[in-house]
């Protein structure tokens, strides 16, 4: 595949918004969506994210929170034909994630991502080109992430 630039028109938007359920309840997220033609021939944009929301419903005391989180992804169907893209179906990730201000300088998070371990192709997560590979046939897409889970401590100074 070679690369070069087009005439082409990119049109979306990105929201965040937040929802106050009670003094301790809260329900936040964001929406992503972007469009891609190229001017030129009609076709749609190569490597084009589907439209995504996430939805975070958290738990908030004064120095701590915890939270639970639905990442939804659309299926892509508006591919280009002249690179020979392939649709994406879409799928939902749920996360679990923790925060704790232990002093004003120090903060904990923790947290684990695909808490069930849901197998899925991200639409921008490439394809395979290697061959060799038992797991994954030539031409296929890549797998997203697993389950994983992180622990971070940030220090202010």
């Amino acid at each position: 595949m070679q690369s070069s630039n087009v005439d082409a028109e990119l049109y979306g938007f990105d929201t965040n918004w937040l929802a106050a359920i009670s003094p301790e309840w809260q329900l936040d997220g964001t929406i992503s969506y972007v469009r891609g033609k190229r001017r030129d021939t009609g076709d749609n944009l190569f490597r084009i994210a589907p439209l995504s929301a996430r939805t975070m419903l958290s738990y908030v005391q004064p120095t701590w929170r915890i939270g639970f989180e639905a990442e939804t992804i659309a299926k892509q169907n508006q591919v280009s034909a002249e690179n020979d893209e392939e649709e994406t179906g879409g799928y939902a990730l749920f996360n679990l994630s923790g925060q704790y201000e232990a002093t004003p300088y120090i903060v904990l998070t923790a947290g684990v991502n695909n808490l069930f371990n849901r197998g899925y192709a991200d639409h921008l997560g490439g394809i395979n080109r290697a061959a060799g590979n038992d797991d994954i046939a030539v031409g296929e897409r890549l797998p997203g992430v697993g389950r994983n889970g992180y622990i971070n401590i940030n220090y202010t100074f």
